[in-house]
């Protein structure tokens, strides 16, 4: 059973990520800025054609606010339930080291392939 982190530890119970369910709702958290991305973009197309984005413009008739403010809770959405993933799965990756396989740049696969002077 993993905490959420604080303060969302007060608001949402413990969640058991062997339970199917629950690991199926963290992927969907995670990908569900892939879903939302396209749409929109398609959205934000047909506003500024029908001149009712505003670029710029704060305001709530205006569809940059609206696409923005759903854009920043689609990505925060998403980012919290990917480090809720890591926090869940930590201790069972730990002995694969998978932070130095994330976060090192990779080196090209064949390096006599590369221009040389």
């Amino acid at each position: 059973m993993q905490e959420h982190v604080p303060p969302f530890n007060y608001i949402f119970p413990k969640v058991d990520i062997s339970n199917p369910r629950t690991f199926l709702w963290i992927k969907r958290g995670i990908l569900q800025y892939t879903v939302l991305k396209p749409f929109l973009a398609i959205a934000t197309v047909i506003m500024k054609a029908t001149d009712t984005f505003e670029d710029g413009y704060i305001g709530l008739k205006s569809g940059y606010f609206w696409s923005g403010l759903l854009y920043n809770l689609s990505v925060t959405i998403s980012l919290y339930s990917l480090g809720f993933f890591w926090l869940c799965l930590y201790w069972d990756l730990k002995p694969f080291r998978p932070v130095p396989k994330v976060l090192y740049p990779r080196f090209p696969a064949n390096r006599s392939s590369s221009p040389s002077n």
